[in-house]
């Protein structure tokens, strides 16, 4: 929101990883390490293509946020893929591990450099 606000968007679409609805990603991490996490469960299994590219459109604007939890590792790769192959316009905050970094971390001070590096892509583009 704080994005949508500072950069005047007046829509957006969230596509998660998963549908999977777990407000503790521990548990979701669980799942994924005992391979209890269907591939049907992620949009950017290749079964769920055109429900994938229905919000492809025309070429928006896309930011991958959603942290750097190495289990979700083969999801994560497969979006990235698939998400590049539908605009050109991604843009995404990475750590020191080039891993993804979550928009919202625990970490304040984090959040706060998130956005600020996300403001400044998203300002050049």
């Amino acid at each position: 929101m704080r994005v949508m606000n500072e950069l005047q968007f007046s829509y957006a679409d969230i596509i998660n990883l998963y549908d999977i609805r777990e407000p503790k990603s521990g548990l979701l991490f669980d799942n994924a390490k005992k391979g209890n996490l269907q591939t049907e469960a992620s949009i950017f299994a290749d079964i769920r293509q055109s429900e994938l590219t229905n919000y492809f459109t025309a070429d928006p604007t896309v930011i991958l946020a959603w942290g750097n939890a190495y289990l979700i590792s083969e999801t994560e790769k497969t979006a990235i893929d698939k998400v590049s192959k539908l605009t050109k316009k991604v843009f995404t905050v990475r750590g020191n591990d080039n891993r993804i970094c979550h928009p919202s971390p625990q970490n304040h001070n984090f959040k706060l450099k998130w956005l600020d590096n996300i403001y400044e892509q998203l300002r050049h583009n």
